[in-house]
């Protein structure tokens, strides 16, 4: 649930953001399991938080200069 929730959510908001055209950010949250080692199911689901937050970055920002992406814990 903890990756299905995120990714739902970039998936409603993000298009409108990339339309608007204004300066904006995506923020998404993970917990320091996100980039530590271990964690089980819990740990998994961060590190997935935390990959889908670089993927966008990396296929949307060279094309999307007003969004920046950003991850916290």
């Amino acid at each position: 649930m903890n990756v299905f929730g995120v990714a739902n959510t970039l998936r409603s908001f993000v298009p409108g953001m990339v339309e608007r055209g204004a300066p904006a950010a995506v923020v998404t949250t993970a917990s320091i399991a996100g980039v530590s080692a271990g964690g089980g199911p819990y740990g998994c689901s961060k590190h997935a938080v935390v990959s889908l937050t670089e993927a966008l970055r990396a296929e949307l920002g060279p094309t999307v200069p007003h969004l920046s992406f950003h991850t916290v814990w």
